[in-house]
């Protein structure tokens, strides 16, 4: 090899190593706005399901699930032990259905 040859190849690898931090904040800034991106959409999904569930809810009972929510709220704060036997109950029965 010559030493034309070798100052070539180190002048390269300088080149590129200096492009390292570039190349990396450059992959961290995408990262970042795909992340943020990502988020945006899992809420957005949130949303949309609490939305459809809300309105199951009121089809099937007449109530919203923030009536059904505070009413659960009030129990709990006046008759805690029925309140969390009532809980564990749902659970249950949740875990029967689901299985």
């Amino acid at each position: 090899m010559s030493v034309a040859t070798l100052k070539k190849a180190a002048k390269r690898g300088e080149r590129r190593l200096t492009a390292v931090p570039r190349v990396a904040t450059r992959a961290a800034t995408s990262a970042k706005a795909q992340v943020r991106d990502l988020a945006t959409q899992g809420q957005q999904l949130a949303r949309d399901v609490a939305h459809e569930v809300d309105g199951q809810v009121k089809q099937y009972t007449g109530r919203r699930s923030a009536a059904w929510l505070d009413g659960l709220s009030r129990l709990a704060g006046n008759h805690g032990w029925i309140a969390s036997g009532l809980g564990a109950l749902a659970l249950y029965a949740l875990f029967v259905l689901l299985v």
